[in-house]
């Protein structure tokens, strides 16, 4: 083989090798900016949750503000529209998971509460079979709108409810 054909042929070998060395850089770089892009489109869970309960708290105190003006048409709606839709992972402080035998009332053992779910079973077909029963950190004062504390002369408590078949979340007063 002449010397101009080797020159010609290393000089070949060194620009692929080159093409090849710039692709390889060109695809770590690439691969750097999508974790980079991966991480700054990552959803920060914690704060999508807290986002989720906060809006679902937000549902119960506007049903709780239209049932205490007897705003029927309003109470209807966001019981159908936006109680029936909070998340599955709605953070609420558990209570208690019963399974309701007796449709007329079921006893919370701890403060001897009754619950009585036979109106919320035959208003909104719930299933007295899958139940389960969550307590929320906020009472609705008959007088004074909302109170933070529990108790009080004028104050009712209510539970947060979740059909487990249906996944359906409803409020219930309760009587102690």
């Amino acid at each position: 083989m002449s010397l101009k054909a080797k020159v010609c042929l290393s000089i070949i070998f060194g620009m692929l090798f080159l093409v090849g060395c710039s692709i390889k850089e060109e695809n770590s770089l690439g691969s750097t900016n999508k974790v980079k892009n991966s991480q700054s489109n990552k959803v920060d869970v914690n704060s999508t949750n807290k986002d989720s309960n906060e809006q679902s708290l937000k549902i119960i105190k506007e049903y709780f503000r239209a049932m205490e003006n007897h705003d029927v048409p309003n109470m209807r709606n966001l019981f159908f529209n936006k109680l029936s839709n909070l998340p599955e992972n709605f953070n609420v402080d558990y209570v208690k998971s019963i399974t309701i035998n007796n449709i007329m009332e079921t006893d919370y053992n701890d403060d001897k509460i009754k619950v009585y779910v036979d109106y919320i079973k035959s208003e909104y077909g719930v299933d007295e079979h899958s139940i389960k029963i969550f307590k929320i950190s906020f009472n609705i004062n008959i007088n004074k709108g909302y109170s933070e504390e529990f108790g009080g002369e004028n104050s009712q408590k209510f539970a947060l409810i979740r059909d487990l078949k249906t996944g359906k979340w409803l409020i219930c007063e309760v009587f102690r």
